[in-house]
């Protein structure tokens, strides 16, 4: 019976195996990467949160209690905007790296910490933007955007007519 199918009925040899692992080819589960990645980024924010909300509110008491003193000049705007982004690397910095983390650590846990160098390879067939925009402007993706838009234009609706 499992030969008409066209299952395969032996175990893969070790060739195999390996050839799949060059690959790429191996089991792999998005759960895992997610239930890391949602537990790095819980515990950071369990951790540093305090310090940040303590750095966020800081550096808004700090702003809005002294907007009477600030010149508006085009040097004093860029040391805020660079402040600014000082500050949010700084706050959203630990988080960002324990998910980064976490999630190379799922992804090394399961690929049993193996790289696969052909996997990694550029293939110049997904990069041709001809083949994209085939792909964007199929039959098949254009029934999904019309049900969004038909979504989108409900939302609005029922929007305009609370608003």
């Amino acid at each position: 019976m499992a030969e008409d199918r066209g299952e395969k009925t032996e175990q893969a040899t070790p060739r195999r195996l390996e050839e799949a692992w060059k690959h790429g080819q191996f089991a792999r589960s998005s759960e895992v990467q997610t239930v890391f990645v949602l537990l790095a980024g819980v515990m950071a924010l369990y951790l540093v949160g305090p310090d940040v909300w303590q750095r966020l509110g800081l550096g808004m008491a700090g702003l809005l209690g002294h907007l009477h003193d600030i010149p508006v000049k085009l040097d004093s705007m860029q040391r805020f905007c660079i402040d600014g982004a000082l500050l949010v690397a700084a706050c959203a910095g630990p988080v960002v790296l324990a998910v980064v983390v976490a999630a190379l650590l799922a992804g090394g846990i399961q690929s049993r910490f193996r790289t696969a160098p052909e996997a990694l390879a550029v293939t110049w067939d997904r990069v041709n933007p001809l083949a994209g925009l085939q792909r964007i402007f199929s039959i098949r993706s254009i029934v999904p955007t019309l049900i969004a838009f038909a979504k989108l234009a409900v939302v609005v609706v029922l929007s305009y007519q609370v608003i």
